[in-house]
């Protein structure tokens, strides 16, 4: 939806603004992790909760949510997926290691 997504100087990104952020939170997580800075899972649960209930609400029509909430927590859950995923593979390593 074109009201859902950013759009810069007449161009209209293809992602929503919460797939924008989540994209970003990839970035950002990768980049964390490659600096050493490590989550924990009391920290990460929260983060992909966060985004399910700003969904969860918005679905419902408690109340429409901002592009910019849509990208923030989109931003949280990002960063939380790749500690996600990098807690799986060191999980799936130390299985056969």
């Amino acid at each position: 939806m074109e009201c859902r997504s950013f759009s810069v100087g007449g161009y209209q990104f293809p992602l929503c603004a919460r797939c924008t952020g989540v994209f970003v939170g990839e970035i950002v997580g990768i980049i964390m992790l490659i600096c050493g800075f490590r989550l924990e899972w009391y920290i990460i649960v929260p983060f992909i909760l966060l985004m399910g209930a700003d969904w969860f609400v918005q679905r419902i029509n408690l109340w429409e949510s901002t592009n910019v909430r849509r990208f923030v927590t989109g931003t949280l859950c990002g960063i939380a997926l790749v500690y996600c995923y990098f807690y799986a593979i060191v999980f799936i390593i130390g299985l056969f290691g």
